[in-house]
């Protein structure tokens, strides 16, 4: 039997058809490679590490009878007696030139989630840890507690911290990588507190007014946000 060979086209189409393939093949595989070393399908556009938060929080005002810590009265009525803020303001957020960060170098910011509160609404408070250098900052929340206060805006009176009736928000030793934040958030009650002064009955409503709120880590404190009670 005698074979006929084929007419050149066909064998044309056929080298078409095996390139076309093999281009198809080389597409899905890079596809596939990018997929794995692309971030999460399920994270937002835009976002990256640098710009990546953890939050923790918890609500504020449950009936709680014992008090960890907080500022000393004595400091306080120092403050009023002064007629001046309770803390100094802080550099705004900057970068340092240094490979190393320490717990000092860390950044506080502070803010509210929105400057006024009508009758029932709970002031959210936002804590934001700042590393400005090219180092991992670790920072020791047990040896330099995280905590927020409160103060009124006419008399700078201490009106309420976390720390009088709560654990603080942070605790443990908290990295943070360069360029990143952490951010710590805790829902404010509306009633005052007290080192100490935890129950029902000596808790009371905050008055309508303007107040200001400061972030603290150890002895290092946020510029104040202001914000108002209605």
């Amino acid at each position: 039997m005698t074979n006929t060979p084929l007419p050149p086209e066909i064998y044309r189409r056929r080298r078409i058809a095996a390139l076309v393939a093999l281009v198809v093949v080389l597409v899905l595989l890079i596809w596939a490679l990018v997929r794995c070393g692309s971030p999460d399908a399920a994270e937002e556009p835009g976002t990256s590490a640098a710009t990546e938060s953890v939050t923790v929080s918890r609500t504020d005002g449950s009936p709680v009878t014992s008090a960890p810590g907080g500022a000393g009265k004595d400091d306080d009525e120092a403050a009023e007696a002064a007629g001046e803020a309770p803390y100094l303001t802080t550099e705004a957020r900057q970068t340092l030139d240094k490979d190393a960060c320490e717990a000092g170098d860390v950044q506080l910011t502070v803010e509210s989630d929105q400057p006024n509160y009508g009758p029932e609404g709970k002031p959210r408070f936002s804590l934001t840890l700042y590393n400005p250098t090219r180092g991992d900052c670790a920072v020791d929340l047990d040896e330099l507690p995280l905590r927020f206060e409160v103060y009124t805006l006419d008399d700078y009176s201490r009106v309420w911290s976390d720390l009088d009736c709560h654990a603080s928000e942070g605790a443990g030793v908290e990295t943070i990588a360069p360029g990143e934040e952490v951010v710590y958030t805790v829902t404010w009650s509306r009633l005052s507190s007290a080192p100490g002064a935890c129950s029902s009955t000596e808790r009371t409503a905050a008055d309508p007014g303007g107040y200001l709120v400061y972030g603290l880590v150890g002895d290092r404190n946020s510029d104040a946000y202001t914000f108002n009670l209605r």
